[in-house]
């Protein structure tokens, strides 16, 4: 499913990505999550618009997930999680 977050709201299926953002938890853990995440957007290319495209709406869910779940991420151990995000949107989508 977690492989799907990105595909599907790319074909604007934003009731997928809700739904898997208030079930996941059930399953797997946030951390878990976001590693399989960045394992699968772990480079990208330089000037290629899909690409481009990839890290636009990779950039719209996380923004939604933190908007709409902020719960997922506000506890004081939380705060590696918050880490890794910040390091992984330097280096992948600066």
């Amino acid at each position: 499913m977690v492989a799907h977050l990105v595909t599907s709201l790319q074909a604007g299926n934003t009731c997928f990505v809700l739904v898997f953002l208030c079930i996941y938890q059930r399953f797997l853990t946030t951390q878990q999550v976001l590693d399989m995440l960045f394992k699968r957007y772990s480079s990208f290319r330089t000037a290629c618009e899909e690409d481009e495209q990839v890290k636009n709406t990779l950039c719209t869910l996380l923004d939604y997930w933190l908007d709409k779940f902020p719960e997922d991420f506000c506890k004081i151990e939380h705060l590696p999680l918050l880490q890794q995000l910040k390091c992984y949107l330097i280096v992948n989508l600066p």
